[in-house]
């Protein structure tokens, strides 16, 4: 589709976040119009910041993955989302209680899972088969303390040690700052007042702590001593941690990454707690001294509680903790090991004298060099403005290279929960990289600016300009980013060209491994690597690789047929492509000899930022001379080009092209190798479904005889092939008759008159109808399936559903009346119909009713809509809406009667705060203690509204039981809280105090 031809129509009056809250105008366009449009709007403003290309892309993308680009718009976007939607505080209180109060299994159910992290929580949901529904319960278990199954399927991974304990290290006009120098100043002070308690050489043993962080004034990076605390804090309150973990697990013992997800399972800190374990403790402690001082700070566990970031906030000269560290004398040794690098602190500030200035100018040239001496600490207060310095963004890159940094909390925000930075702007730090990239590689490779306009529009700023091309040379040479980031929207499709029809919800496979005696076997396909093409601190003559492959040469009198397919990791990489079909002395493809030559595969692994403007389609004729077709032995049968960028899922498949022809001017040909096979999945979507341990269908054919008349010769001969197995004859049958087909299938889609009243005819006649309509798609005639289901708001389904994620998002972004009257007009178009559809709508309608009226603090109105949805749940057999509207509503029960502190209100409010944190403790591997507080419950709770908690009571007691090896008063309380939940009808307790309960007598067996 030419770039001019491209229509954006109501599109160009309205901003990305407007275009972002009108699902109506995104979704239901046909795939290529949907990419097409997509990749115009977001480029529609000109050569603006990447930043806003990628949310401009965002904004106009129908589907987007969970991980999408993170940019700074977005950020702020999901800042005000998360201030507008907090709920009144008993129901936050509540709603936090809510997943301590699930139901805890102690082994891993049968069959297929899929899982997500949450927080510090393992979530598995069990993957139905095919025709059985999904019930939706959720097991949870604490990645501290997992079942035996994950840990047996966990690896020892210690965090690395860092490079300094393997070699002194003394740099010229470099310093470290001790961190009990800074706990007794209570602030940062300037270099030149502290110049004889700097440390200039590294010692093994030793913590160095490489701080990167913005200035908040121009003259003064911390004048209100923000900083300080909270990086005091938060360094103690870790290596307090290190101590906690290393008693528990022990000194040596490593730490486990479970092989399902790489996140840590059992015994484990934070990344920062578990650096000071290997490069802290190991050093300086023996068995003996790790015992002495895990004594000593025990009682600290509360203070500094969630990583220290609630007792900076009052500490504001650190006198606290001065205090605190002065008890400590074990603690204050550890703590003498730790040093930091803080500019203002460890580098000459003005006003400087010559001999300083030359310090200085030589301190900047060895940066990087701490950073990779030591470990990066980056302090997160404001993202957007961190990102847009220079030198932050670089000292950012340069952790994120080495994967050797954390992220500590950087200013007083209520946001800011258990001690952890906002998930948007930890995001939006891990993104930055793939941004940056798109900018170098647009400048340094594409030539299409300069590095001042690359900076420009990567919205880069120092406050020496002067340091800018020293900033962007240093970027150049760190490089493509080297972590991989997971969004569904990316492609996973191996090493062979597999083109994606039907939306992107079918794949067109090769039928059979068999082919006709008198055609050539298929080649084994070849690629070039041409990633070397972008390592940007080379120089371009030796980084452009080869410019082809030479192809066995075909049958005699026959031309061979190939398939070119160039992978990159975005639009930009797979542009890399642009000269395609050139040789090294600038001719395509010009002689016999060099016929058989084939463009590469650009296989690129990694992921990039935005995507440049290219239409590979003006390259075609140096495609076609590059294999010789027309002229030599081998034809271009198809072009793909697949563009790995997880952010640019729809921009990507505006770049695919398949040219089927065999030299310009003939009229398109299907290469024999490809055929369709109906109800594929997208080939990373099998993938995805593989490693998630989903069922991966492969569609089967049913062999059904005919009922009713016949309706046309064409038709008879498709439904005759499609029952009896033989897809190459349904494929051609739609290739070769293709306008027929799509002339007559009106008349089909109406099903006769004569099998209405036989569903298995019915379903068969609708198999070969859907068959056909996918077919004819894919062949490029999309009418036979907008009649079966028309695109966009034609469809009222398909109107509804806009309608209702239109209020959904309104709810995300914390317009919660706005959601309501959004709501209450669909719920009147929807007056009047039914059908599967309508009741399944009415009841996420429901669902979103009451979430709006609890964030808007009418309690009783939002439990009678949950439970509204709960009912229509049920009569559905939506066994994952009961269970989800079943919690919900407990919740909301709970909270009327607090709100109306009534008797039974301040028992279940007792209960409720008592038993979470019993789960607490038990998520601690703190079962004794646990058990504690859970037999005083028991002792209060009979009598009061508190006793409908009795069978969590008594599971947790059982889980406790087993963790401590009391296998008999495991079983015993395991079978009270089995009775309790049949009792109360709790079909998740049901579920998993059974599992439970069979483990537990497994157990038994196995000691016996």
């Amino acid at each position: 589709m030419p770039w001019d031809d491209v229509e954006l129509g109501e599109w160009e009056r309205l901003s990305p976040d407007q275009l972002g809250m009108r699902p109506d105008l995104v979704r239901g366009l046909p795939s290529r119009d949907a990419a097409a449009r997509a990749l115009k709007y977001a480029r529609a403003a000109g050569s603006v910041p990447y930043d806003e290309v990628g949310f401009r892309s965002l904004a106009a993308t129908p589907f987007v993955g969970y991980g999408p680009l993170q940019t700074f718009a977005q950020a702020r976007l999901d800042a005000e989302k998360e201030r507008r939607r907090r709920s009144p505080a008993d129901v936050d209180l509540l709603l936090t209680q809510t997943r301590k109060l699930r139901h805890r299994p102690l082994t891993v159910p049968d069959g297929r899972m899929r899982y997500t992290i949450q927080d510090d929580l393992l979530n598995l949901t069990v993957v139905p088969e095919q025709d059985e529904p999904d019930d939706g319960l959720v097991w949870s278990y604490p990645l501290g303390a997992p079942p035996k199954a994950f840990l047996d399927m966990a690896e020892d991974s210690d965090a690395r040690q860092l490079f300094s304990q393997y070699a002194r290290v003394e740099l010229p006009g470099s310093y470290w700052l001790p961190l009990p120098v800074l706990i007794e100043a209570g602030r940062f002070r300037r270099m030149q007042e502290i110049t004889a308690d700097l440390v200039g050489t590294t010692a093994p043993g030793n913590y160095y702590c490489f701080i990167s962080h913005r200035w908040l004034t121009p003259i003064a990076p911390d004048p209100e001593n923000a900083q300080a605390r909270l990086i005091a804090w938060q360094l103690v309150a870790a290596l307090c941690e290190a101590v906690y973990v290393a008693h528990e697990r022990g000194l040596h013992t490593p730490r486990k990454i479970s092989r399902i997800s790489p996140v840590p399972v059992g015994a484990h800190g934070s990344d920062l707690a578990e650096a000071l374990i290997v490069n802290v403790l190991r050093p300086a402690l023996d068995a003996a001294d790790l015992d002495a001082a895990h004594a000593e700070i025990s009682s600290l566990q509360q203070e500094t509680a969630d990583r220290g970031v609630p007792a900076s906030h009052a500490d504001t000269d650190l006198s606290r903790l001065r205090t605190l560290v002065a008890e400590h004398p074990r603690l204050r040794s550890l703590l003498g090991r730790v040093h930091l690098w803080y500019d203002y602190s460890c580098m000459p500030q003005p006003p400087r004298t010559p001999a300083e200035q030359a310090e200085f100018e030589e301190g900047l040239t060895h940066l990087a060099a701490h950073q990779l001496v030591g470990r990066t600490a980056i302090l997160l207060d404001d993202a957007d403005d961190y990102l847009t310095r220079a030198w932050c963004t670089l000292e950012a890159l340069t952790a994120d290279s080495v994967q050797n940094f954390d992220v500590l909390v950087g200013a007083d925000r209520s946001t800011v929960i258990a001690g952890r930075t906002e998930h948007h702007l930890t995001t939006l730090l891990q993104d930055r990289p793939h941004v940056v990239w798109r900018g170098l590689l647009d400048t340094e490779f594409f030539g299409v600016q300069t590095p001042g306009d690359c900076l420009r529009r990567l919205e880069l700023a120092a406050t020496d300009p002067a340091d800018l091309p020293t900033v962007y040379g240093a970027l150049c040479r760190l490089g493509m980013p080297t972590k991989i980031h997971i969004d569904d929207s990316e492609i996973l499709t191996g090493t062979f060209p597999l083109p994606l029809v039907d939306g992107g919800r079918a794949v067109v496979l090769p039928s059979s491994s068999g082919r006709p005696a008198d055609t050539p076997p298929v080649a084994s396909t070849a690629s070039l690597d041409w990633t070397a093409v972008t390592r940007l601190d080379e120089r371009r003559e030796h980084r452009v690789p080869g410019s082809h492959l030479e192809l066995k040469r075909g049958w005699p009198g026959r031309k061979n047929r190939c398939h070119v397919a160039v992978i990159g990791a975005c639009e930009g990489e797979a542009a890399l492509t642009r000269g395609l079909g050139a040789d090294p002395a600038g001719r395509a493809g010009g002689r016999r000899g060099r016929a058989g030559r084939v463009t590469h595969l650009a296989r690129q692994r990694h992921r990039t930022g935005r995507a440049l403007r290219r239409r590979h389609s003006a390259h075609r004729a140096d495609r076609h001379r590059a294999v010789g077709a027309g002229r030599g032995r081998h034809a271009v049968q198809s072009v793909r080009h697949h563009v790995r960028d997880r952010q640019h899922d729809q921009r990507r498949r505006a770049a695919v092209r398949h040219h089927r022809r065999r030299r310009a001017g003939e009229q398109r040909q299907e290469p024999d190798a490809w055929t369709r096979r109906p109800g594929a999945r997208p080939p990373w979507q099998r993938e995805n479904d593989a490693m998630a341990g989903r069922p991966v269908p492969r569609p089967a054919v049913r062999r059904a005889r005919r009922k009713g008349p016949r309706v046309t010769d064409l038709w008879d001969r498709l439904f005759a092939a499609y029952h009896s197995g033989d897809e190459r004859t349904f494929i051609d049958l739609c290739r070769t008759r293709a306008a027929t087909a799509v002339r007559e299938f009106s008349g089909w889609a109406v099903v006769p008159v004569e099998i209405r009243h036989d569903p298995q005819a019915v379903d068969a006649y609708a198999r070969v109808l859907l068959g056909a309509a996918q077919v004819l798609e894919a062949l490029g005639h999309p009418e036979p399936m907008n009649r079966l289901n028309p695109q966009g708001a034609a469809n009222p389904i398909n109107a509804w559903n806009y309608a209702y994620r239109r209020a959904q998002q309104l709810n995300e972004a914390g317009e919660h009346a706005a959601s309501t009257a959004e709501l209450r007009s669909l719920l009147a178009d929807l007056d009047g119909a039914t059908g599967p559809g309508v009741d399944e709508i009415l009841a996420k309608i429901s669902g979103l009713l009451g979430a709006n009226a609890q964030r808007l603090g009418r309690l009783d109105e939002a439990l009678g809509h949950t439970l509204d949805a709960l009912r229509r749940c049920r009569e559905l057999g939506d066994l994952e809406g009961v269970w989800i509207y079943t919690e919900n509503a407990e919740t909301l029960s709970v909270a009327t009667e607090i709100a109306g502190n009534t008797r039974s209100g301040r028992d279940l409010a007792h209960t409720r705060d008592r038993l979470a944190f019993a789960q607490d403790l038990s998520d601690s591997r703190l079962y004794q203690a646990s058990n504690e507080v859970l037999h005083e419950l028991l002792a209060t709770v009979d009598g009061t509204e508190g006793a409908r908690y009795l069978g969590k009571i008594h599971g947790l007691l059982g889980l406790n039981h087993f963790q401590l090896g009391d296998l008999n008063a495991a079983q015993w309380c395991t079978e009270q809280a089995l009775a309790r939940c049949q009792e109360r009808q709790d079909y998740a307790g049901e579920r998993i105090y059974a599992a439970n309960l069979a483990e537990i007598r497994r157990s038994r067996q196995r000691a016996e």
